[in-house]
């Protein structure tokens, strides 16, 4: 495939770094904000650099296109505006952006046009999160499937990820990608609460903890005292506990300590980029639009875990989101109706107001409130159609590597909701209503 290259991330350079080492795979074009960068000039030498991508919406010149962030979120999501409607295959920098709106709204431009939009998370393939899932199936022996339960195999998540750069809005892009391994792990996370005593500054000491549905618990934490290693995973179970280390040049290295039995160790290194660009290359060989649709709402699903922080930390709350579908019917049809609701409201205040006016003229009007009755009647009478529509599924379970998800409905936008008793901050998020044209 011939890929072309938008904006520079050194989050990306993994990446990069496969499509050129490949030999199924050539970068030939970078535009200006990449060719500036050294190391991505370094690994694609014979490249062509140009200013004017949109010479690449016919798809003559390229057959996919990675898109990175770099110092300009807003013109990354308008160049995937047009790439998707120009039915171009896409990897994107997970975060695109730091609200999760856009990618909500990129979502449903690439489920009108039937395109590959695909985040760069390349977590789902680390072969940590292999070796995990074969330790929960075999209950951590190898041997006995029923020591610890598929569906709810861990108890409890805790990553220590070190940064260097402890800033809020590094921090927060790195919990973004991040939390994907929850998702991944843990299932559907629907309670978030982040605790940092040292303000908002510097979020060197940041705590964050999730949990869902599933019941296990998953806790992240800025780590600033390991100088070579990435990250630590730690999962207990009731079979045992696994300590995961993740090195800065990729190696890792597992140790697994059962209840009962000799501790195991294993240990390797990955290329991060080649799990992805393989993972890409089928999805466009299959043009298997709902994997990667999965894969892309999960991204925006995490995204919108990472901007909930700030409103935790805030407040001093738990958060707690609700996960719906922008396409179930009964949300769609519930959101219709209120937006009539409040229609008819004003334009009854202002007949109400007219009628009165023309009133103490002498203008006899007194059939209008008769009138009136008869249209709020008709739109009360209209609410009844709302139970023929059956209400979408609840949201349980998670996702698996391959991008499945096993509540088997499209979930895609979050719900901020409050119990007061509870302490819990409530929220709403209106659903993404994408106002996007065809290209002429």
């Amino acid at each position: 495939m011939r890929f072309a290259l938008l904006g520079f991330d050194p989050a990306i350079l993994p990446l990069i770094r496969a499509i050129a080492e490949s030999d199924e795979h050539r970068l030939v074009w970078l535009d200006d904000d990449a060719s500036r960068h050294d190391r991505a000039r370094s690994l694609c030498p014979e490249a062509a650099t140009a200013s004017d991508w949109e010479g690449l919406l016919d798809g003559q010149m390229v057959d996919a296109v990675v898109v990175a962030r770099g110092d300009n979120a807003e013109r990354a999501v308008e160049q995937l505006r047009l790439l998707l409607q120009n039915d171009l295959p896409v990897i994107v920098e997970h975060p695109i952006h730091e609200d999760a709106l856009p990618g909500y709204e990129l979502d449903m431009i690439r489920e009108e046009r039937g395109g590959i939009l695909f985040p760069y998370t390349p977590w789902r393939w680390h072969p940590v999160i292999k070796r995990i899932e074969e330790l929960a199936a075999s209950g951590g022996s190898g041997t006995s499937p029923d020591t610890v339960r598929a569906d709810e195999p861990w108890e409890q998540v805790t990553f220590e990820r070190s940064l260097h750069d402890t800033s809020p809005k590094e921090v927060r892009r790195q919990f973004a990608r991040d939390v994907d391994l929850a998702h991944v792990v843990c299932g559907d996370l629907t309670h978030l609460a982040a605790m940092c005593p040292h303000g908002e500054q510097r979020w060197d000491n940041l705590g964050v903890q999730l949990s869902g549905p599933s019941g296990t618990l998953f806790r992240w934490s800025v780590e600033t005292s390991r100088p070579d290693t990435a990250a630590v995973i730690r999962f207990r179970g009731a079979a045992g506990t696994a300590t995961a280390t993740i090195y800065d040049d990729e190696r890792w290295h597992l140790e697994w300590h059962p209840t009962s039995g000799p501790t195991q160790s294993d240990s390797g290194s990955w290329q991060p980029g080649k799990a992805v660009l393989q993972e890409f290359q089928l999805l466009v060989a299959q043009h298997d639009e709902s994997r990667a649709a999965r894969h892309w709402r999960g991204a925006c699903r995490a995204t919108e875990l990472a901007s909930v922080i700030d409103r935790s930390l805030a407040r001093g709350k738990t958060i707690e989101l609700r996960l719906e579908g922008y396409d179930d019917e009964r949300g769609n049809f519930q959101a219709t109706m209120s937006t009539l609701g409040c229609g008819l409201l004003l334009v009854a205040f202002f007949v109400s107001l007219v009628a009165s006016v023309l009133g103490a003229f002498g203008l006899d009007l007194s059939v209008w409130p008769y009138l009136l009755i008869g249209v709020l009647g008709a739109f009360l009478l209209l609410q009844a159609l709302g139970w023929l529509i059956p209400s979408a599924p609840a949201p349980a379970g998670g996702v698996d590597a391959s991008g499945e998800d096993s509540r088997g409905s499209n979930v895609s936008n979050n719900r901020i909701e409050q119990s007061g008793a509870e302490g819990v901050e409530i929220e709403h998020r209106m659903t993404v209503r994408a106002n996007h044209a065809e290209p002429e």
